[in-house]
């Protein structure tokens, strides 16, 4: 194996530090995730499943497939709405909170301790294969390979690129190199869309579509190519396949629907 192939740091691990409460703090106050118990072991491990190899690689550069990719993100930057690009640069947050707007007011941290530790140990779960694909790829964001693509500030600085591998940490870039493909965002949307969808089956279809449009969220900001949000989608789905014959994975999955499907006022 060489370098290319170990997992490291991505959009989703720098935004959990960004936007998650200081995690190791409470970690939902779950007797499972007690301060003087071993962490839990993940849903899913890197052995499970190589997405170098399920994966399509991206676009390579120079090539038509590219240049179709920096047309999607100039074309859906430019079609966007403000309101969509509002909540694009809202969705930048690493959240299932993202949607309450589908689930409503009382989907929040405060009111789902089971879920809010389930959706966490998820994150925490998913978060290196992310990693793995973008340091195998090493696929430049938009903003860097086309300079068209002017992204808002606040994404830049959230999704550190630059030309090859490698790079130091800074003052604006405290994780280093951040790359494209696939996108965690796109994972991690997709996977709690499913998650939730599976929770709340009355409501599937509409968490299904914010899903979706959580990913796009990232083409609009300009920091992704619909290939690397494709390919987050794909990664996603996988994912929840895999952490589904996870038993342990099942048991927390099922206390959380029950609190969930509680709170919000579905039948048990």
């Amino acid at each position: 194996m060489d370098g290319r192939d170990k997992p490291g740091h991505d959009d989703v691990e720098g935004y959990m530090r960004k936007y998650r409460l200081p995690f190791i703090a409470l970690l939902f106050c779950a007797p499972a995730f007690a301060a003087d118990a071993p962490p839990a072991p993940p849903y899913i491990t890197l052995d499970q499943v190589d997405f170098t190899h399920l994966l399509a690689p991206p676009p390579a550069p120079g090539t038509a497939e590219q240049q179709r990719d920096i047309a999607a993100v100039l074309t859906m930057r430019a079609n966007a709405s403000a309101a969509e690009r509002e909540r694009a640069v809202a969705d930048a947050e690493i959240t299932p909170y993202r949607f309450a707007d589908v689930l409503g007011p009382k989907f929040r941290e405060n009111n789902l301790p089971k879920t809010d530790a389930f959706f966490k140990h998820v994150l925490d779960s998913i978060g290196p294969f992310i990693g793995a694909g973008k340091n195998y790829w090493h696929h430049d964001r938009p903003f860097v390979m086309d300079p068209n693509v002017r992204s808002p500030d606040a994404m830049i600085k959230g999704v550190c690129n630059s030309k090859g591998p490698g790079s130091p940490p800074t003052a604006l870039c405290p994780h280093g190199i951040n790359y494209s493909y696939p996108s965690g965002h796109s994972t991690y949307g997709t996977v709690v869309a499913t998650l939730l969808g599976e929770m709340v089956p009355e409501k599937r279809e509409a968490l299904l579509a914010r899903g979706r449009q959580y990913g796009d969220s990232r083409v609009i900001n300009g920091v992704h190519f619909p290939t690397d949000v494709e390919a987050g989608r794909v990664e996603g789905t996988v994912m929840v396949v895999l952490m589904m014959q996870n038993a342990r994975f099942r048991a927390d999955l099922a206390e959380a629907k029950a609190e969930l499907r509680q709170v919000l006022g579905f039948s048990p």
